[in-house]
């Protein structure tokens, strides 16, 4: 134990006000790495909800968008160097949000 995890902040570092869906799905399985999260959300009066296991269709969007970057860059691309990465994934973002459409 006392590793600081990065969701180790104070309540000036995190997330005020974020735009949210008023009921996010999670399929995280480690509560206790989320322990902000939820607090956040209780918070907020926003009702926390788990993906049942081995029921990805739940989360479709994610699992789709999961799917994109798994098949459009990183089967696709070699990265050398962690800036390379991040400029392959800029420019793949850019592709992705703006110019589609995707699979």
């Amino acid at each position: 134990m006392g590793d600081a995890s990065p969701l180790d902040t104070t309540d000036a570092q995190k997330p005020s006000s974020p735009q949210s869906p008023s009921q996010p799905p999670s399929c995280f399985g480690s509560e206790d790495q989320w322990v902000w999260s939820l607090s956040w959300a209780e918070q907020s009066g926003i009702s926390w909800y788990y993906i049942d296991p081995r029921k990805p269709h739940q989360n479709a969007f994610i699992e789709s968008f999961n799917g994109s970057l798994r098949d459009e860059l990183l089967k696709e691309e070699m990265f050398d160097t962690f800036d390379d990465a991040h400029r392959k994934l800029a420019l793949w973002r850019y592709d992705y949000n703006a110019i589609g459409p995707h699979s």
